[in-house]
């Protein structure tokens, strides 16, 4: 209901900047769970603080791959509501399906939520 409105008052000429949305509720998931992973590579990721650099599949988001190597990231929600794991993308370009939890700021300096984020070739992160 949210995601529908929001893209009903964006159609009719309203700024992102001024349309809030709340959350009631998150999408839950278990980290340790191990799902089976496309083949197909989106690019890699290197976390710049902990000197790793790792490849990413197609359908793993930064957090997902910092948990497999043992990055931490601050997170609590992983559905992109909570901004815990908002991280510095120091270079590179990510996509991210929500992003509500980011203010106008954030974006302009910057971060991403690693619980969202999906590579597009190279990026690089504070983490």
């Amino acid at each position: 209901m949210m995601a529908d409105n929001k893209a009903h008052l964006l159609d009719l000429g309203f700024s992102g900047g001024r349309i809030h949305t709340e959350a009631f509720g998150t999408v839950v998931r278990n980290p340790t769970t191990k799902g089976v992973r496309s083949i197909q590579m989106a690019g890699k990721v290197i976390f710049q603080t902990s000197n790793l650099t790792v490849p990413i599949p197609v359908d793993q988001t930064i957090l997902e791959a910092a948990d497999e190597v043992g990055v931490f990231i601050d997170n609590a929600c992983r559905s992109g509501t909570c901004a815990s794991c908002r991280v510095k993308l120091l270079a590179g370009s990510a996509n991210m399906e929500v992003d509500d939890a980011l203010t106008q700021q954030d974006r302009s300096e910057g971060y991403i939520l690693a619980c969202q984020a999906k590579v597009r070739g190279e990026v690089t992160i504070e983490a």
